[in-house]
């Protein structure tokens, strides 16, 4: 059995401090890394929501778009093929963003083209509209044009009725003239 000496103990105790404030130390050191892995995490799990909802916010304009191309008609076949174009490049978009979930970068890349591809579809919008009021203006000067052109055509045979009976009464006279000689 060893006996503890006078000397010894205080040596000891001093030993057992040191160990107790490394201890305290690492716990501290240890729970301040804890707290800001929890807030990064946090951060990080509301970054990843936000991002959620904007790419689902995304895919519904998108959706909605595709809609908004299939409701516009018209007949020239140059817009149809142009408009046909955006609607490919709105579902190849749409595969990207389905492909790309995470990444914070391309989805910002994938709203700026969004707002593109809107900017273009209310110039088709526009265009649609005022190729539609200059056709139903066009319409509506045609029927004019073919109702003037009727009413000329109903002038033009009855001068033609007219001038057919001028020409009996004229050849009726100088039969007339004729025969009083």
């Amino acid at each position: 059995m060893e006996t503890s000496t006078p000397s010894n103990k205080p040596t000891q105790e001093r030993v057992y401090l040191i160990i107790i404030a490394v201890l305290t130390l690492a716990v501290g050191v240890l729970s301040y890394q804890l707290i800001t892995l929890r807030t990064s995490y946090q951060q990080i799990s509301m970054q990843r929501s936000n991002l959620e909802g904007e790419r689902n916010d995304l895919k519904e304009e998108l959706n909605s778009m595709l809609q908004q191309y299939d409701k516009l008609k018209t007949d020239n076949n140059k817009l149809t093929a142009e408009m046909q174009a955006q609607k490919d490049q709105i579902k190849n978009l749409l595969d990207q963003i389905e492909k790309n979930k995470g990444n914070v970068t391309l989805i910002a890349k994938y709203r700026r083209e969004v707002v593109t591809l809107r900017t273009i579809m209310k110039s088709y919008v526009v265009t649609i509209d005022s190729l539609n009021t200059v056709n139903q203006q066009l319409t509506e000067e045609n029927v004019q044009v073919k109702t003037e052109l009727g009413s000329v055509k109903n002038r033009a045979e009855e001068l033609a009725g007219k001038n057919a009976e001028m020409s009996g009464l004229i050849a009726k006279a100088s039969i007339l003239k004729a025969s009083g000689l």
